[in-house]
């Protein structure tokens, strides 16, 4: 896939925890650019009930060479027990591509 960019999504407890942590990946270039989204509401199942939570969901925009690195981090320094981590490849215009391997 031409242009290929990394997209990392997860999600936090609160957007001051988003914060911190995400602008601790940007300080690292483990990512150029994160999207947070301060209002969510997560429906799961934990330990057999449904729970229902607040969270700040987050979408980090990086390189794939970078995926195991910012995964290993957010392992490491995220507070949630069993951290929603999802990737994908997905394409990008040239430009954007261009920023992102620059910045990271």
């Amino acid at each position: 896939m031409q242009n290929s960019l990394l997209l990392l999504y997860t999600t936090f407890p609160s957007y001051e925890v988003a914060t911190e942590i995400s602008e601790r990946v940007l300080l690292e270039r483990l990512a150029c650019c994160v999207n947070l989204f301060p209002q969510g509401e997560s429906l799961y199942l934990w330990n057999g009930a449904i729970e229902r939570a607040q969270e700040c969901y987050a979408l980090f925009k990086t390189s794939p060479e970078l995926l195991e690195r910012l995964e290993g981090f957010l392992r490491e320094h995220h507070p949630y027990e069993t951290p929603a981590i999802l990737k994908g490849l997905c394409s990008s215009s040239e430009n954007f591509f261009d920023y992102i391997m620059k910045h990271t």
